[in-house]
């Protein structure tokens, strides 16, 4: 366990955050109303659950180092 938390330490950092932030935000929003364009019911869904997912990973994993990993 206490590798893992050694590793998030190291390699998740505000650049990170914000990678995965402006990826969540692009697939979420602007890519699902491309998809829409295209009547692409299925995939505007799935990419719509995996870029909250990228949201709220990321807001997790930075608030885990940020509290936890001081």
């Amino acid at each position: 366990m206490n590798n893992i938390l050694n590793y998030i330490r190291m390699r998740f950092d505000i650049y990170m955050l914000l990678l995965m932030l402006s990826m969540g935000i692009f697939l979420a929003l602007i890519d699902t109303e491309n998809l829409k364009k295209k009547e692409l019911k299925k995939d505007e869904g799935i990419a719509r659950k995996i870029g909250f997912f990228y949201i709220v990973f990321a807001c997790a994993m930075y608030i885990i180092k940020s509290i936890w990993l001081r």
